[in-house]
């Protein structure tokens, strides 16, 4: 219904009991989301956030899970794939790899899903997800993890809807 309606008016709707809401425009999340049978157990295009239903599984809970999708997700919105396009040096990949959890942190929190979340899920593995050395061990995960949640708790103290600094530049993507 929505998908109708001129995207430059600003809609009315109208609840149970009578009352009637405008709806203002915000940008809206271009990826697309979708579990498969095969291929990497959680990967991200640069559109699509993909997590094999073999990793789904064994996820404990629906904030694990979350703490995955995030990850993925913040590998879109910070434009990983146009960053690695010219090449997956070691350094780079393991640097967008600790900027997805960082900001997963942030994605999980205004979704109200508890960020430790992430940190479990990367406890709950022992054996790395991906062998390939260009992927931060197990503990710098979890440390950047810890430190962007404390980081995040300070600033959000100070201001309630801080955002994080490492999308201050960045275009929505539409």
């Amino acid at each position: 219904m929505l998908a109708r309606l001129d995207p430059n008016a600003t809609p009315t709707i109208t609840d149970g009991s009578g009352r009637h809401y405008r709806l203002a425009a915000a940008p809206g999340c271009a990826s697309s989301f979708r579990i498969e049978r095969g291929g990497p157990q959680a990967a991200a295009n640069g559109q699509l956030v993909r997590v094999t239903l073999r990793l789904a599984s064994s996820i404990a809970d629906d904030a694990e899970f979350a703490a995955v999708v995030a990850h993925e997700l913040a590998h879109n919105i910070l434009r990983h794939r146009e960053r690695l396009a010219g090449g997956r040096a070691v350094g780079l990949v393991r640097a967008t790899e600790i900027e997805a959890d960082r900001l997963s942190v942030w994605l999980m929190a205004d979704a109200g899903y508890d960020p430790r979340a992430a940190i479990r899920f990367w406890e709950r593995h022992p054996k790395p997800l991906i062998r390939d050395a260009s992927h931060p061990p197990r503990r710098e995960r979890i440390a950047a993890i810890e430190a962007e949640i404390e980081a995040m708790g300070a600033a959000r103290a100070t201001d309630p809807r801080a955002r994080p600094s490492l999308i201050a530049a960045l275009p929505p993507l539409e």
